[in-house]
Parts: C-alpha cells; structure tokens; sequence
C-alpha cells in the first residue's frame, strides 16, 4: 500500500513539474516577450517605445541613446535597422485610407475621428533607403480579428495616432552635430624648415672655381 501511495505522490509531483515548465515556457515564449527581447538586443539596450502586433509577429521599436530604429516582421526573421534620421515620415491607414500623417518638413495633419468600426488600421513608416523605403504594420486585424489579446479597432487607430507623434517629435529633432575639435590655442609655431628660407645653389664652390677660368 505505501508503495502505491508513493507512485501515486511521484506522479502528482510529476505533472505538478511539468505544468510549472510549461507554464513557464509559454511565458518566456510569449510573442510581445518574445519580441521585446529580439528588439533590446538588435538596439543594443532597452527601446525608449515599442509597438508589438497583436498575433501579427511584427513590431518597431526605437532607442534614442545611440540614435536607433528597428523593425521586425516574421517574429524577427525579417528585421532591419535604421538611424532615427532616415525616418523620413508615417500614415495612419484606416480602411485603406490615410487618416492621419506626418512628414519631415511638413505640417502633421492630425487623425481627426476614430472609427469604431473599421475593419483595417495600418501603421506604415518611411525611411530614407531605397532598399526597404517603407514597412507596413498591421494593427488591426489581428490575422483573423478573433485574437483574445487582440484591441479593439479604436484601441489600434489611438495605439497608431500615438507613433505618429513619437515619429513627429523625431522629425523634429535637429540634425545630429559633427564632432567639434578641441581649438588651436596657444601652439607654439612650427620651426621653418632651413631649405625653404636658404635655398642651396645651383652650384657648389668648385664649380664656382671652374666657371672662373
């Protein structure tokens, strides 16, 4: 009997651990975790804003302490890296229409309703590279819109209005400065070079003595 009490605890203890592992599993490979981590790595620390698509496996995310951009698709197969002054602008795509935008040099114009309704809310952002001149970010739907952490189309439409004025306070910022070096003050000046101030003669002495007979 006592050794069929302790099989039976055995595989309670059992199932105990691996429902603690797999609860943990899926909690380190969460998709907003999961991405949060591959975007610290890729800007060298943790982004001052990230936006992760719900169920999209997409995400951005900036750093503005070494000047970082970066964008992910594909749960970060597809990833690329850009200088926070490539942004060159974003949209606010609501039902295939732009509802709001901004873009460097030019006035914002502002999202000025949201939808309750809509069926489709994008947020597009574009960079100065030819190579990938934009990237589209799908806030609504989540795929199949069912996605039980999925928002609602006005939570995505505000979630989008708010990168906008993330991406126009960038835009706003001045260009970065070159390094200034340290002035010259005080230097001694150079010595001259004896050949430029007392050039030698076309001739030395004994052709001197030569040219005399």
């Amino acid at each position: 009997m006592s050794d069929l009490l302790r099989f039976l605890l055995l595989i309670v203890l059992g199932g105990a651990a691996v429902t603690v592992l797999a609860a943990g599993f899926a909690w380190w490979s969460d998709e907003a975790r999961r991405l949060t981590r591959y975007c610290r790595r890729a800007l060298d620390g943790a982004p001052d804003a990230i936006l992760v698509a719900k169920a999209r496996r997409a995400a951005i995310a900036f750093r503005l302490e070494n000047e970082r951009l970066v964008v992910m698709a594909d749960s970060g197969a597809r990833a690329r890296l850009y200088p926070l002054d490539a942004l060159m602008g974003g949209e606010l795509l609501v039902d295939g229409q732009v509802a709001a935008r901004t873009y460097r040099g030019e006035t914002r114009r502002a999202l000025d309703r949201t939808q309750a309704d809509a069926d489709e809310v994008t947020l597009r952002l574009l960079f100065d590279d030819p190579r990938e001149p934009d990237f589209d970010l799908d806030l609504w739907p989540p795929l199949d819109g069912r996605h039980r952490d999925a928002p609602s189309p006005s939570a995505a439409i505000d979630e989008g209005r708010r990168w906008l004025a993330r991406a126009e306070a960038i835009l706003r910022r001045p260009p970065p400065r070159p390094p200034r070096s340290d002035p010259v003050v005080g230097r001694p000046a150079p010595e001259p070079i004896k050949d430029e101030l007392e050039p030698d003669p076309p001739f030395d002495e004994d052709d001197e003595d030569d040219l005399r007979l």
